[in-house]
């Protein structure tokens, strides 16, 4: 940002009308006035009017001024930390700076913090302001569901009974899913929570109870959101065709959290669709090196070939690759085998290069 007031003479940054004109455009320029601008309180409203910041340019005397505060927190509500403390005292001064951002609530005094009309105007504004109000709001259910409306996640903050409240857990999850975290044992074993949750946030299923982990319904709903979910659910929802289908669509990655049963099977892994490269890296290492499953993809990709040991490459035959694909695996065998029998490392470069 370019100031005009910076590099100017002594005589313009005493300039009333210059100065004036520099900060109704920038308040900033008040950095660069002189002393007796910075004490002059039109100046100055017109400055923290534009920025509230600038009411850490403004003499002392200002800063004291409620007017010039207000204006200040009015514009941001952070300015309050340049003004002297008493004024975190003030309730008119705080609620203008809390309306502004929520936030401001660190900066009140004891009593505000504990003010009703104060901590809920924070919480209207930032939820996570509940992290300063008076512990008596964490079991205020207005407040709480204030709060959880503007940010669910701030229901961490809230008392254990007001977790375990269901109007203010459903409200919480549905704001953010992941506020599924915070909520009481109970209701991360109740159904509509946890489906109101997962319909919002797939991830927030890793915070439903073992028993909703095995409900299909909800795993169903949780993959078809967030595909990696399937990382979460019971051992039988993973061996379950629909619920990996499901979840393989949305993200294919998915497939690693899919049970060894089926991803042993030729037949399921055929109706996912995947790519030859991409069946080589999901399928379960016991079919691996079929040829039927390896050829293709090292066809495509031979550095693949890094999936295999060194031993397991010496079975494998691999005559059909082009010459070059070849070259590839034989130089992964060679960097990686512990083999150094200069005979036994020619036999297995012809097997490689054959």
């Amino acid at each position: 940002m370019k100031f005009i007031l910076k590099k100017a003479s002594e005589r313009i940054q005493d300039d009333r009308k210059t100065v004036l004109a520099a900060v109704k455009n920038n308040g900033f320029e008040l950095e660069y006035a002189s002393a007796r601008l910075q004490d002059d309180k039109e100046v100055v409203l017109a400055a923290v009017r534009e920025d509230g910041w600038t009411l850490d340019f403004a003499s002392a005397r200002l800063q004291d001024d409620k007017e010039v505060v207000l204006a200040a927190v009015r514009n941001d509500g952070w300015s309050l930390q340049f003004a002297p403390v008493g004024f975190f005292d003030v309730s008119e001064v705080v609620l203008a700076a809390v309306r502004n951002d929520g936030w401001v609530l660190e900066w009140a005094s004891t009593r505000l913090k504990d003010d009703r009309q104060v901590v809920l105007a924070a919480v209207r504004n930032n939820g996570d302001a509940l992290r300063y109000a008076s512990t008596r709001f964490t079991d205020d259910k207005e407040v709480a569901l204030t709060a959880v409306r503007n940010d669910g996640c701030v229901l961490r903050y809230a008392s254990a009974r007001l977790q375990d409240d269901k109007e203010v857990a459903l409200t919480a999850v549905r704001n953010n899913g992941d506020a599924l975290a915070y909520a009481s044992a109970r209701l991360q074993d109740n159904k509509e929570v946890v489906l109101t949750a997962v319909r919002n946030d797939g991830f927030s299923f890793l915070y439903a109870s073992a028993r909703l982990k095995d409900n299909k319904e909800l795993v169903l709903t949780g993959v078809r959101k967030y595909g990696l979910s399937l990382r979460y659910a019971s051992a039988r929802l993973q061996n379950n065709k629909e619920v990996v289908l499901a979840a393989s669509t949305n993200d294919r990655r998915s497939l690693k959290y899919a049970s060894k049963t089926l991803m042993s099977d030729q037949e399921f892994i055929n109706q996912l669709k995947l790519s030859d490269v991409d069946v080589f890296k999901y399928c379960h290492c016991s079919i691996r090196k079929l040829k039927d499953i390896y050829l293709p993809a090292l066809k495509k990709n031979p550095t693949l070939c890094k999936r295999f040991s060194p031993n397991v490459l010496l079975k494998l035959e691999f005559s059909s690759l082009p010459k070059r694909n070849k070259e590839v695996i034989f130089e992964s065998f060679e960097k990686r085998t512990k083999e150094k029998d200069l005979f036994v490392l020619a036999k297995a470069k012809r097997h490689f290069l054959s």
